[in-house]
């Protein structure tokens, strides 16, 4: 082999690598890191994909229909179709577009923008880093009916885990805000539907009864005046 011919193989091969290993990078797979659940802290698994799996995923970027490339069925795909920079939220392509003042632009796409609340959990997750978190929700909740029930801590978690959140993101029910939440407790249909009252429509449809715990919790949280707490 000549010279040339092997500086030429060389360059050839040194691009290769590279490439590949710049591969590996963008599509490998982190695990979530997990401990107790901290109320100041936004969780990628509790807080963020039922987000993005309640308004984004289905028909638009989920693995079969991948809009523009975009994949948000989980923390990986996320990173790797999207750019994600942590502690900057208006250089994360996730936070920028749910903000875009231009409704063509704007996601969710052609539908309504998302809530006040849901924003500034997005926001405030990406600037503690936008990382791949979680936590132990069999911390969070140390007794049924307890004295202090708190909504951020209990009676959101228990609705996304039954996947009520996932149902009723938008309509005349909505329970991915804590307004929401707050209307359907005032007015029973929360208590109705999770004890399965046949005055109400039983909730989740098609699911197993939400546990008798979390039943009290949500009964003791109502009565304590369904605090945004």
């Amino acid at each position: 082999m000549t010279k040339k011919r092997f500086i030429v193989f060389l360059t050839t091969v040194t691009t290769i690598l590279v490439l590949a290993l710049q591969a590996c990078v963008h599509e490998s797979f982190v695990d979530p890191i997990s401990g107790v659940c901290d109320p100041d802290s936004v969780y990628y698994e509790k807080d963020i994909q039922p987000i993005l799996t309640t308004y984004c995923v289905t028909g638009c970027h989920d693995e079969v229909t991948a809009e523009k490339g975009v994949v948000l069925t989980s923390y990986n795909r996320l990173k790797a179709t999207t750019e994600l920079r942590g502690g900057e939220p208006f250089h994360s392509d996730v936070y920028e577009v749910i903000v875009d003042s231009d409704e063509e632009d704007r996601m969710p796409f052609n539908r309504p923008a998302l809530s006040n609340e849901n924003i500034a959990l997005v926001r405030k997750w990406i600037e503690q880093g936008a990382l791949h978190n979680t936590c132990d929700f069999d911390t969070i909740s140390v007794s049924c009916g307890g004295s202090q029930v708190s909504y951020k801590q209990e009676i959101s978690p228990i609705l996304q885990a039954s996947g009520c959140v996932g149902c009723h993101g938008a309509g005349s029910v909505i329970l991915s805000t804590y307004e929401g939440v707050a209307t359907v407790a005032a007015n029973g249909r929360l208590l109705g539907a999770v004890t399965h009252d046949p005055a109400f429509l039983p909730m989740p449809q098609g699911g197993a009864k939400v546990d008798s715990c979390n039943i009290e919790n949500i009964k003791a949280w109502i009565n304590q005046g369904a605090l945004n707490n």
